[in-house]
């Protein structure tokens, strides 16, 4: 699925992750559980915060991070925005 450009709807070219969200993704990859209580908890924020980041990823890039497949692909995104790949 190609990502979807909200305002636009065109694909999106690239979506830059916050510093929120990064900690949210890097945190999905050590629970488990992959359960977003538990991220909360890890980060100090409450349960709806977590899941307006991982919803508004879902939208921005059209992967969910809350599946394996989507995490992996946000974090792969993630690394080639930090290294300009």
């Amino acid at each position: 699925m190609e990502p979807i450009d909200r305002d636009t709807q065109a694909p999106a070219a690239r979506y830059t992750f916050t510093q929120c969200e990064r900690e949210i993704l890097q945190d999905l990859r050590h629970v488990k559980s992959m359960s977003l209580e538990a991220v909360a908890r890890n980060l100090y924020m409450s349960r709806n915060t977590v899941l307006y980041h991982v919803d508004k990823m879902k939208r921005m890039t059209g992967h969910d991070p809350r599946t394996f497949e989507g995490l992996a692909a946000c974090l792969k995104m993630m690394e080639e925005e930090r290294y300009g790949h």
